[in-house]
């Protein structure tokens, strides 16, 4: 691992988000279903080669303990080194948290978006894996099913939720920051997710708390010139100005009602307050620039607004500070990042194809 790591991240010194794609089985047993059951299955025969005095009841019972406590082992001593060697990347594993609210198909009009209450209790017994990461990286993924749909705004909420809970479950002073993997696209197609859907991914994780979004692709994206142009058309005309809209708006939120020691959170979780600029002062602007597109923020923050934040919004302090407006030195509940972070991983190549 040390050497895939220095390859990876050969700068020491290295501060950016570090996420161990981890998905082929999970530490606990009983979630391992469907494909991954062969785990459990291997580990039930292997107990049996040991100990063939034992009945089913009794070997799966061992085998339980014996995956559960291998796993938690490897998975925290995974965590623990790269802590040591990279000490200042924010580590965790892809999809940790999950709480599979996928039940949206089986009645979709009455779908409310909740986690199972025995997931969450699932999510509660992995305190081990919380505690020796560094930040969280759950997936708000939609699928084309839940287009523009209230379903699709549940199904985000929860998921966005359970993360911000867990992120307070660890005994470390502040809450781990949240950063929430997305595609811009529809799961396993490449049509273009709404307006109305980018508000429920982006826009609500940055309205509910989270650090930031991921923005996740594939070789999908760049496989042709065609495929490329296509995203390069909706990242300038409707992605782009809609990250523009909603990095913006946070900032100038942590700003005026933060003092820039605080992140602005939603006061109440359920509601449907958003970061987002007015259009009634604020103009977003696309401009071509040779091969490239800018997209410009014309417009200022009126005391209205300041007040409507000020009436939705409330702060969680970055670690350091406290206060109703984070404006005394304490405790803080969050690690500091400047602004609130979108990253895009919609690889390397995809605008070079397109130029």
């Amino acid at each position: 691992m040390e050497s895939d790591l220095t390859a990876a991240m050969p700068s020491s010194s290295f501060a950016g988000l570090s996420v161990i794609d981890w998905e082929n089985w999970r530490p606990q047993w009983v979630r391992n279903w469907d494909k991954k059951n062969v785990y459990r299955n291997m580990s039930v025969q292997l107990v049996r080669q040991k100990n063939r005095h034992l009945s089913d009841a009794q070997a799966e019972m061992q085998a339980k303990w014996e995956f559960e406590t291998a796993a938690q082992e490897f998975m925290s001593k995974t965590l623990q080194l790269a802590r040591s060697l990279r000490p200042q990347g924010w580590w965790g594993y892809y999809l940790f948290p999950e709480c599979y609210n996928y039940h949206y198909l089986d009645s979709f009009e009455n779908f409310t978006g909740h986690c199972p209450p025995l997931e969450v209790q699932r999510n509660n017994e992995l305190i081990w894996l919380w505690e020796n990461s560094k930040a969280l990286y759950p997936s708000i993924y939609m699928e084309e099913a839940l287009r523009t749909s209230p379903q699709g705004k549940k199904f985000v909420w929860a998921k966005v939720g359970e993360a911000l809970r867990v992120a307070e479950l660890p005994s470390v002073q502040h809450s781990l920051p949240v950063f929430v993997y997305a595609r811009p696209f529809y799961t396993y197609t490449l049509k273009e997710l709404s307006q109305t859907d980018l508000v429920y991914t982006i826009g609500q994780a940055a309205a509910m708390g989270a650090h930031g979004i991921v923005l996740w692709g594939d070789a999908e994206y760049s496989r042709n010139r065609t495929n490329c142009l296509k995203i390069q058309d909706y990242l300038n005309s409707t992605l782009g100005p809609y990250i523009v809209n909603v990095t913006t708006a946070t900032k100038l939120c942590s700003q005026k009602i933060c003092n820039s020691h605080g992140r602005c959170v939603r006061r109440w979780m359920d509601s449907d307050s958003y970061l987002h600029l007015s259009p009634d002062t604020f103009q977003i602007l696309t401009v071509a620039e040779g091969n490239q597109t800018r997209v410009l923020v014309r417009g200022q923050l009126r005391r209205w607004q300041e007040d409507k934040m000020r009436e939705e919004f409330v702060c969680h302090c970055y670690q350091g500070w406290n206060g109703e407006r984070c404006s005394a030195r304490g405790r803080g509940f969050w690690l500091r990042t400047s602004d609130w972070l979108i990253l895009g991983v919609l690889l390397s190549t995809l605008w070079g194809c397109c130029l």
